[in-house]
Formats: C-alpha cells, sequence, structure tokens
C-alpha cells in the first residue's frame, strides 16, 4: 500500500496523475513511500508477485483526521463557509479500495496500480454530500475573498488542503484488471456518515471495523 503523495503535493488544474506519471515527493511520507516501493520491487520475481497500490484520501466507516473533522464540522454548526470551491479531488471509498485489493490478488496481477472512485470532486461538492447525509439542505455558503487570502497567506498548507486540486486517472488500472468502482461518492459518504452518526450515540456499541 502506498499513496499519491509519491507523484507531489497536488495537480495543475486540468491535470492528472497516472500510473506512469513521473514521481517527485516532496515531503518525507511521499518520499519513504517511493523509498519503501523500490526496496519491494526488488524482491519481485516468478514466485513473488509485486503490486503496489497508490491511493488518495480513503474516506468511509472509521475515517479520521480531515474528514473525521469536516464531518463534525456539518454537525456541528448551522451554516459552513465553503460553498464556492471549484477544485478537483480524487478520493476513494473504503469499500471501492477492497474490491481493488481484491481484484489484483485474484487475478495476481503485478505492477502500479492507482485507486480512485469514478470521478474526482471538490471541496464543496464534498461538503454538500455530507451534508445531505445528515439530512441537512442549504448549509453552504460561500468563503469569503478576503478570508481566502488569509488562509493562503497564513495558513498554506490549509488552502491546498481547501482549494488545491490532486486528481489521478487510473482508467489504465482499470483496464488491466476489467474494474469499476461498485460504491457511488453518494453511497460511500452516505455509509460514512452513518458511520459517524453511529459512533457518537451516546452509550455506543458501534466498532470502527468496515
Amino acid at each position: 500500500m502506498s499513496t499519491v503523495k509519491v507523484y507531489g503535493e497536488f495537480t495543475n488544474s486540468g491535470e492528472s496523475w497516472k500510473e506512469n506519471t513521473i514521481c517527485k515527493p516532496l515531503d518525507p511520507y511521499g518520499k519513504s513511500k517511493l523509498e519503501g516501493e523500490e526496496r519491494i520491487k526488488e524482491l519481485g520475481d516468478q514466485n513473488f508477485t509485486v503490486s503496489i497500490i497508490r491511493t488518495p484520501i480513503v474516506y468511509g466507516p472509521g475515517v479520521k483526521a480531515n474528514i473525521y473533522n469536516l464531518m463534525s464540522l456539518v454537525n456541528k454548526y448551522p451554516f459552513i463557509p465553503l460553498g464556492n470551491i471549484n477544485n478537483q479531488r480524487s478520493l476513494t471509498f473504503v469499500g471501492n479500495l477492497c474490491q481493488l485489493i481484491h481484484a489484483i490478488i485474484e487475478q495476481r496481477k503485478s505492477g502500479i496500480f492507482l485507486a480512485s472512485d469514478e470521478y474526482p470532486v471538490s471541496t464543496t461538492h464534498l461538503v454538500k454530500e455530507i451534508s445531505l447525509a445528515f439530512g441537512k439542505k442549504n448549509n453552504i455558503i460561500p468563503i469569503p475573498l478576503i478570508a481566502q487570502k488569509i488562509i493562503k497567506t497564513f495558513k498554506p498548507d490549509i488552502h491546498r488542503r481547501l482549494f488545491g486540486n490532486l486528481a489521478v486517472d487510473n482508467s489504465q488500472t482499470r483496464k488491466i484488471l476489467n474494474y469499476f468502482p461498485e460504491f457511488t461518492f453518494q453511497q460511500g459518504v452516505h455509509e460514512m456518515v452513518e458511520w459517524y452518526k453511529q459512533k457518537n450515540k451516546p452509550n455506543n456499541l458501534y466498532t470502527d471495523t468496515y
């Protein structure tokens, strides 16, 4: 299991990373993953199949970090000021990732594979879908331009996550494996939000296992 961060930190508008895109990792995490890929490829032979899966952000039941925090914000506040962000970010639902892993194992395929849902989504689209899953409508408002500039100046990492592009094109992976994501983005988000609701119920006994 690797990461799309072996390619870098973001894509330009209209650009997508592919399986054969030149790797240019910028942070220690991406560099260490690429080094791990190179080391394990050395072990590949007729008796040992090496399959490398590069993933973007994985979401679904059990999610943590930024997407979990985003669900908490949508659940807590009546309005979310993220309504005019037109970026493109590829994600993969954990169910689709499991399906991809299963296809690779069953077919005993070697090589580099990209995980991704059917299409990339914007930050605004993600927030809207989470809101709908919580039963909320019309709670997304535009983020003021001055706020965008402040975030970009003082919190560039947060600005890149909210406004930056990170799109992948895994059409080659789908062709090789005859694979297509089973779950839609909407289904994945709704399953994730249902997990969140159950997890945060009083006296909850729900587990984090997908």
